[in-house]
């Protein structure tokens, strides 16, 4: 039986997420109320497929993923589907069993390395809400089929509950509903002492069975919409179940089996679900999501002894669709709460102020689960299965190599089979590029449409008709691209299609989308509120389909061609010797049709009563493919009977059909098991040759030619960008590759990365002056950008950002990165100036003067090593000492003169002296006396200021002898200037002859 919801009560709300999902999901299907059980559905399905079997064994399907090879790292990011839960067997650490949301059943026996799912549970794409496995004998297992997590917005198909007695490799199909009507199960459940006691939570309250599954009764909260069921840890023969309520007014309920007693624990008017674990022997915790925004709104602990409840203050963990993405866990080994909502957050409850944002995975957390062997921590999520070790910080996607994407729509690349995109639910478009698979853009992926001229524009659109635009071939994506400029209501999935050169799109009306300008046009104008549920277009003419009619749009004009019976709705047109198209729902006589000459023509013939999606023609052969919700069927050129054309696909739902005629092979997307594919014609392309290797790295300004090596005659080859030739020049970053301009069989060559590296920028910073004076350096430092490694090297051999120049002349770097991109900086003029030539100072009749060969930029006057003035060429001297200039040039290089010192008295009695002129000797003696012993410098200067140094170091002792030859000098007054520590003396004689 499908899940069945009150669709006209979903569908009143139209403005949200869910409700739009709920509306594309169950407006087409369940238009008409006769809708059949699943359990039927699958039995007429496998009578007529085992009828047909032999017909078609030489047709075999394979999956293609989207897979994500190991080396993707980012586990927010990208995930592949979602699932639902997770268990593990409790004696064999081998055996791991999880549930996806329309997927099936998965089952691993290596621990989790590899997973394979059992052909049962891939019909209908149904989805499995929980796992049990039997305590006491675990090879019985038993799962709950429905997407219950999905249930307010989505639903699906459901066959009750399965039951497998030999760990998964056989399943029985347990049918509660023909006892007890209910629409979903949301947990099963084995007593702990039982072999055969089964219980589930349902849409209608509590049942159980005591015989494996063969006559169900009610327990307890009959009508009940019912959430988790748990048992007591401490006592099996109670049972902990919460309810769940959309518009609020949930509770948590005590259930004792074997005295068919049940207890009110405590109720919550304003919140619509809960989750519970039982930390303690009398304590529950509980979370739950309140109903007016679907945030947290219930957190605290139910205390069983003295049933009261005490709320805790907690950060919102939950954060919006708490009704969806509510799970919770304690640690028992470290008392680690895990509470996930939106996010996966860790906390105390010692510590609720300190809560751990920072658990990176995908969004919506379903599940969250201990692996008993090893302690690791498990999560179920909209990405998929993902594992963190005891210790480790990282979570790894264990669900990578699992075929369960929900995929909405299929595009194929016009002329390279190797390139297809792909848009899933809740994790976002896909882009399959030879063999690898990539996500591309966020969100809920739905259709893409590569334009014919140029491939590397594309648009795609998302969830609540958000369109995106790349124009490099998916490589980037600006998502949003396009405003919300259109004021009408969009479907959940947005067929665009190519048109003129530009792209249409359906939502009321039919829209033209200019991706260049950012511009909507309006094209029709039929304001009647119905959204558009097919859409095609042939050369210049679009046929289009609201509900029940067929409209046709041509050269500006709109027109009704065709009105099907009220309550009928199309989804899918083709044009194919008249229009064919596809009816949704369960009418079973109303399936698929003819339009021609005025005439309908009924080709629906021998199809069992199952849900179309899609139907294209095979132009080759003439036949027809259906994409069902229970796979493929194949109608034959001028047959009027339907085969199943499932030989190794799963018989789920097939949300769209595509032929690539460049390798005569089928492709179908399916609603939870991924992308597969069948050849249907004998094709076997070439590969195109290349001059070129399948990885470039060039620099900008630089350019390559890619060549065909194997050009066969009268053959045109177009490439990637829509280009035609054999051979192009190649300047631009980009995937190359190229094919046989053939709508059929197509040659196809390897794909080419090239990257454009850039340049490596150079500048300069000058770390010391330039001019530099003689004996200095000048210093620059290069700062290069577009450079991580490489070499850089200067013009005079030098290596690295520094340079440290001492001679005059041009300087110059050359940066080569990583890539061996290379460029040139500027040159810089080096200058070190000559020694400047000497400065003679002297008494002047104005005081002191210089003389010298450099003009002056700057004039520094000193005075006992002190500086006294700047600027004057002349200095009057007011006091004793020793002066002397400084020469500064216009490089700012300097130059001291020669001192002259000026005479004074020594007050000073840090000392004492005894001179003795000796005129027989021609000597004079000067013995010191200090006080201490300090450096000693001592000059004799003449009247004019010139001096000779008589002595300069350090006095061994408190007494210095010292003695001159005067015959030298001429006669006149000299003065010995003596300079002790930081003490100035002066001692005159005269030289009379």
């Amino acid at each position: 039986m499908p899940i069945c919801l009150n669709v006209s009560a979903l569908f009143s709300n139209t403005g949200s997420k869910s409700t739009k999902r709920a509306k594309y999901f169950h407006e087409s299907r369940y238009s008409i109320p006769e809708v059949p059980k699943a359990f039927d559905i699958v039995k007429e399905y496998f009578q007529i497929s085992k009828e047909q079997e032999q017909l078609l064994q030489k047709f075999i399907w394979e999956p293609m993923g989207p897979f994500l090879p190991d080396t993707t790292k980012d586990p927010v990011m990208f995930g592949l589907g979602r699932i639902n839960v997770v268990r593990f067997d409790p004696t064999d650490p081998n055996i791991i069993y999880t549930g996806t949301a329309s997927g099936g059943l998965w089952i691993s026996k290596d621990a989790g390395a590899t997973f394979y799912s059992p052909e049962i549970t891939n019909v209908l794409s149904i989805g499995i809400s929980d796992i049990s496995i039997n305590p006491n004998n675990n090879k019985t297992i038993a799962i709950a089929t429905g997407d219950a997590h999905a249930r307010e917005f989505q639903g699906g198909y459901s066959l009750g509950i399965m039951i497998s007695t030999d760990q998964g490799m056989n399943w029985r199909i347990v049918d509660p509903f023909t006892d007890i009507p209910f629409y979903f199960i949301k947990n099963v459940l084995w007593h702990p002492n039982s072999d055969s006691l089964l219980f589930a939570s349902t849409s209608e309250g509590i049942i159980y069975s005591d015989d494996l599954g063969i006559k169900w009764n009610f327990l307890a909260l009959e009508g009940a919409e019912c959430g988790s069921m748990v048992f007591d840890e401490f006592d099996p023969d109670i049972i902990y179940i919460s309810t769940f309520k959309l518009n609020g007014g949930i509770g948590l309920y005590r259930y004792r089996f074997h005295s068919s007693k049940l207890d009110t624990l405590i109720t919550f008017p304003n919140a619509v679900r809960m989750e519970f674990e039982q930390i303690e022997k009398n304590k529950i915790l509980i979370l739950g999501a309140q109903k007016a925004t679907f945030a947290q709104g219930v957190f605290g602990i139910y205390d069983l002894s003295s049933k009261t409840y005490i709320p805790l203050q907690l950060k919102d963990v939950v954060e919006a669709q708490g009704y969806y993405n509510l799970s919770l866990f304690a640690d028992p080994f470290d008392q680690t709460i895990y509470a996930g909502g939106l996010i996966l957050n860790t906390f105390k409850l010692s510590n609720l102020e300190n809560v751990d944002e920072n658990e990176l995975i995908h969004k919506d957390q379903h599940n969250i689960e201990m692996n008993p062997h090893d302690s690791s921590i498990w999560v179920c999520n909209d990405g998929g299965l993902y594992r963190k070790m005891r210790r480790s910080t990282e979570w790894e996607l264990m669900s990578r190599n699992m075929n369960i994407s929900q995929v909405y729509r299929l595009s194929l690349h016009p002329f390279n089979p190797n390139v297809i995109l792909a848009g899933t639910q809740d994790n976002g478009t896909f882009r399959y590029f030879y063999k690898e698979w990539t996500q591309v853009l966020g969100g809920d992926g739905m259709e893409s449409v590569f334009d014919l001229e140029n491939p590397l524009n594309i648009m795609m659109t998302a969830e609540g008709g958000r369109v995106a635009h790349s124009d490099d071939g998916a490589l980037t994506v600006k998502s949003d691209y396009l405003t919300f400029s259109i004021k009408e209501p969009k479907p959940w999935v947005v067929d665009i299609r190519n048109y003129q050169g530009e792209f249409v799109t359906g939502y009321i009306n039919l829209w033209k989308i200019n991706y260049k300008s950012n511009a909507y046009e309006k094209l029709t104008q039929i304001d009647d509120g119905i959204l558009i549920s097919a859409v095609t277009v042939v050369n210049d003419t679009i046929y289009f389909a609201k509900r029940n009619s067929i409209y046709r749009f041509h050269s500006g004009i709109s027109s009704k061609v065709l009105d099907l019976d009220e309550g009928l709705i199309v989804n899918s047109i083709i044009l194919n010797d008249g229009i064919i198209f596809t009816v949704g729902g369960y009418s079973r006589e109303n399936k698929v049709f003819k339009f021609k000459n005025k005439s309908l023509i009924s080709m629906t013939y021998n199809l069992m009563n199952i849900h179309l999606n899609r139907i294209v023609c095979d132009s080759l052969e003439q036949c027809y493919y259906l994409a069902s919700d229970i796979g493929v069927w194949k109608l034959e050129n001028g047959s009027e009977k339907w085969i199943a054309f499932n030989n190794q696909l799963p018989q789920c739902i097939i949300s769209d059909i595509e032929i690539s005629y460049l390798t005569g092979e089928l492709l179908v997307s399916t609603f939870g098991r991924g992308i597969w594919r069948c050849k249907i014609h004998d094709c076997t392309p070439s590969e195109i040759m290349l001059n070129i290797d399948k990885k470039i790295n060039l620099c900008e300004g630089e350019e390559i030619r890619a060549e065909i090596l194997n050009i066969e005659p009268n053959a045109s080859y177009i490439w990637h960008d829509g280009v035609v030739a054999t051979e192009r020049a190649i300047n631009k970053r980009g995937e190359y590759h190229v094919a046989e301009k053939t709508p059929h069989c197509a040659d196809v060559s390897k794909a080419v990365s090239v990257n454009v590296n850039s340049n490596p920028d150079i500048s300069f910073i000058l770390k010391s002056r330039n001019p530099a004076c003689f004996g200095d350096t000048v210093v620059l430092e290069a700062v290069v950008r577009n450079y991580s490694d490489g070499e850089l090297l200067w013009n005079d051999g030098t290596i690295g950002s520094i340079l440290k120049a001492s001679s005059s002349g041009e300087y110059y770097m050359t940066a080569t990165n990583e890539y061996g991109c290379k460029s040139f900086s500027d040159t810089i003029v080096v200058i070190i100036s000559p020694t400047l030539p000497p400065v003679n100072l002297y008494k002047a009749q104005s005081g002191f003067v210089f003389e010298s060969e450099t003009v002056p930029y700057r004039l520094d006057w000193f005075w006992n090593d002190s500086l006294i003035l700047s600027g004057p060429e002349t200095l009057q001297p007011d006091k004793p000492g020793i002066y002397k200039l400084r020469l500064v040039d216009s490089n700012f290089c300097r130059i001291f003169s020669n001192e002259l010192f000026v005479e004074y008295i020594n007050q000073n009695d840090l000392f004492s002296y005894n001179l003795f002129p000796n005129p027989v000797s021609e000597t004079v003696t000067l013995e010191l006396f200090f006080k201490e012993k300090s450096k000693t410098e001592i000059r004799l200067f003449d009247l004019l200021g010139k001096n000779e140094l008589w002595f300069d170091g350090k006095s061994e002792s408190n007494y210095l002898y010292l003695e001159r030859q005067t015959s030298l000098l001429a006669s006149g007054a000299y003065s010995f200037f003596i300079k002790h520590g930081l003490h100035y003396f002066t001692i005159t004689f005269v030289k009379i002859r």
